[in-house]
C-alpha cells in the first residue's frame, strides 16, 4: 500500500512546476514528510497528501534546491513552517512527536523571544496541556480565538509564577 501511494506522490511530482530538484532530493523529502506524517497518526493515503504538498510548497519557497543560498537552519525552519502549513489540513492525533513539533514552534516564536528559555518552555507545556484538555481527540486548524484564549491564559499564569 505505501508503495502505491509512493508511486502516486511521484506523479504529482511530476506535474509541478519546473523547480529544479533533482529525483533523488524530491523522493528523500517525499520519504521524510511521509515518516513525520506517519508519526503525527496520519492514515496511509494522508500521509502522500501530505508529502505531496510539503514538496510543492518546498519547490515554491526554494525553487532551486542545489543554488538554495541559506543555511541548513534556513531551510530547516522553511521546511517546518511549510510542514505545519500542509498538516492543518488533517487532524492530528495527539503524539509525542507533535507535542514537540509545537513546543518548538513555540519556544522559536519571536512574540516570545524576550522571555528566557527555562520561561518559554513552561509557556508551550502549559499551552499544550491547556489545548490537550480543550481538545483531547487531537487539533484540527485551531481556532485564532482558542489560541489567544490558551496563550493568554498561559502568560497570565508565567507572569503569576515568576
Amino acid at each position: 500500500m505505501k508503495k502505491i501511494l509512493l508511486i502516486s506522490a511521484l506523479l504529482i511530482i511530476a506535474n509541478l512546476s519546473k523547480a529544479q530538484w533533482d529525483k533523488t532530493q524530491e523522493i528523500l523529502l517525499i520519504n521524510k514528510a511521509f515518516t513525520v506524517a506517519k508519526s503525527y497518526g496520519l492514515t496511509d493515503i494522508q500521509c502522500a497528501e501530505y508529502s505531496s504538498c510539503v514538496l510543492s510548497k518546498m519547490k515554491l519557497a526554494i525553487p532551486d534546491f542545489n543554488k538554495f543560498k541559506g543555511t541548513g537552519e534556513d531551510a530547516r525552519k522553511i521546511g517546518l513552517s511549510i510542514g505545519l502549513d500542509c498538516l492543518s489540513n488533517f487532524l492530528l492525533k495527539w503524539t509525542p512527536e507533535l507535542e514537540t513539533t509545537l513546543r518548538i514552534e513555540m519556544m522559536n516564536s519571536k512574540k516570545l523571544s524576550i522571555l528566557k528559555d527555562e520561561v518559554k518552555l513552561k509557556f508551550a507545556d502549559c499551552c499544550i496541556n491547556s489545548l490537550k484538555a480543550k481538545s483531547p481527540n487531537g487539533v484540527y486548524k485551531l481556532s485564532e480565538r482558542l489560541l489567544e484564549e490558551v496563550a493568554t491564559a498561559c502568560m497570565e499564569q508565567q507572569i503569576k509564577n515568576n
